[in-house]
């Protein structure tokens, strides 16, 4: 395990990676304030993928080499406001991999034969491709899914963590209801 997944908190039992749940924050401001913030944040470049949703917001969390969405949901907590962290992947990338490798199998298949048929003139005549081809490029497919997934939700978790602790730093989370961000 990495050793920034380490410093997060990930712990990795039985070959399965169990990830901490991204800690609410609570802060003094409401909710419009805290779009305010986050969206000053976002335009000087410091809050990637931000977007505004219902209930609350929505910042890129980036995975290895499968990003994913964290969400922040608003809830009233006295005078202030609470905000609830949710990590999910990012549907797009993993899909677009998924296709693209079921796709390039067959057209592989039939470059390697016919290169091989024209170097090697008695390839073709005794050997089939796909007796070697398809083995070779579909059973280690899942292995190499589930480590590339893994592997993505840790580094996912791990930004995870780190922008939850720029979005606390920029609302004040913490502070009393009423007090102003940044005073001391």
């Amino acid at each position: 395990m990495s050793e920034a997944a380490q410093q997060a908190g990930l712990e990795d039992t039985s070959g399965q990676t169990a990830g901490k749940a991204v800690e609410p924050i609570v802060t003094a401001h409401g909710p419009e304030k805290v779009i305010g913030l986050l969206r000053a944040l976002s335009q000087k470049g410091k809050l990637p993928g931000f977007e505004e949703v219902a209930g609350g917001f929505r910042v890129r969390a980036f995975g290895e080499p499968f990003d994913h969405w964290l969400t922040g949901a608003f809830s009233n907590v006295g005078e202030g406001t609470r905000i609830d962290f949710t990590l999910k992947a990012a549907a797009k990338m993993p899909l677009v991999f998924l296709v693209v490798s079921i796709l390039t199998v067959q057209p592989g298949m039939w470059l390697t034969h016919s290169m091989l048929s024209t170097y090697f003139p008695w390839y073709g005549a005794n050997i089939q491709t796909w007796w070697w081809y398809v083995p070779l490029c579909i059973v280690p497919l899942p292995w190499m899914l589930w480590r590339m997934w893994r592997k993505s939700t840790i580094s996912a978790q791990v930004h995870g963590a780190e922008q939850r602790e720029k979005i606390a730093g920029v609302v004040g989370a913490g502070e009393q209801p009423g007090a102003v961000a940044g005073s001391v």
